[in-house]
């Protein structure tokens, strides 16, 4: 797999980090990756109720180098399921989320830590 992904936690908010080119069909394992996680049907830290739903989710897009149709249909499905945040994307990133009126439908920040802070 050429995308790299990884999941830390920031009180109740799931960070999602995700860096490479979001296309293809790579995708499909990472959308059920995720939503493992998210649900908690994978093992995963046992911390105190790290094993419930989480409903907070900010993917942050800062090493993801292009994004293709299939990665942005990705983060609108995450999205039908969870509330959804985007960060710090790269400028062609955000620009084909823009191009495609994403940032219309999804918050985007300049940061990370913008995005947590929206939570709060």
């Amino acid at each position: 797999m050429s995308i790299l992904i990884s999941f830390r936690r920031d009180k109740e908010i799931t960070i999602l980090e995700l860096s490479g080119r979001l296309l293809g069909d790579e995708l499909e394992e990472i959308d059920t990756e995720v939503e493992n996680y998210l649900t908690g049907q994978k093992n995963v830290p046992a911390e105190a109720g790290f094993r419930r739903i989480r409903d907070k989710l900010i993917v942050d897009l800062s090493w993801v180098e292009y994004i293709g149709c299939r990665g942005i249909a990705m983060l609108l499905t995450f999205d039908k399921k969870h509330q959804v945040k985007l960060a710090a994307p790269q400028l062609l990133v955000r620009q084909s989320l823009n191009l495609l009126g994403i940032n219309s439908i999804l918050e985007i920040y300049e940061t990370l830590d913008e995005a947590i802070k929206s939570y709060r």
